[in-house]
């Protein structure tokens, strides 16, 4: 894998990371 997914693929779990984190404070 290259480098560039490795990122692309960490920004994405922590995007979902932060929104879910988000979604449960509201709740």
């Amino acid at each position: 894998m290259t480098v560039a997914g490795r990122l692309s693929m960490v920004a994405a779990y922590l995007a979902f990371a932060f929104v879910g984190a988000i979604v449960l404070g509201l709740f």
